[in-house]
């Protein structure tokens, strides 16, 4: 029963952050017209929904290799976290590349700064509170 509880913890704590921009880039990509205007909104759109993954993604990871580490091998382990992590990422900022037409190299340039930026962010902000 804790192993199912953690889980349903994991997506309440995590599934809301990253589901509400989610479901407001679908509806921009679905619902605007004027391109330059998509495209600029799709583009700051992904720039929060990076950003809140970097700050989110280091306790995500910890929580999820705690739990998994209970399971399965650490190998086993790190290949889950990271196929978790790339469903977490690379779809919608795919799907923000097609509906916004945006110059490929330059998001995704400026989307790992904006994620590496806010995942330092976290970390510096852990490390206060934890001693790591």
């Amino acid at each position: 029963m804790e192993f199912g509880g953690l889980i349903i913890e994991l997506l309440f704590i995590y599934g809301i952050p990253l589901s509400v921009p989610i479901f407001i880039i679908l509806l921009v990509g679905k619902f605007f017209y004027n391109g330059k205007i998509k495209k600029v909104i799709l583009f700051i759109l992904a720039m929060i929904y990076n950003g809140i993954l970097g700050f989110i993604s280091p306790l995500l990871y910890f929580c999820l290799v705690l739990l998994l580490l209970e399971i399965c091998s650490m190998k086993i382990a790190f290949l889950i976290i990271f196929f978790i992590f790339a469903i977490i990422l690379i779809p919608i900022n795919i799907y923000m590349i097609i509906k916004g037409k945006i110059n490929i190299i330059f998001y995704i340039i400026l989307n790992i700064i904006i994620f590496v930026l806010s995942f330092m962010n976290n970390i510096n902000l852990m490390r206060g509170a934890i001693d790591l």
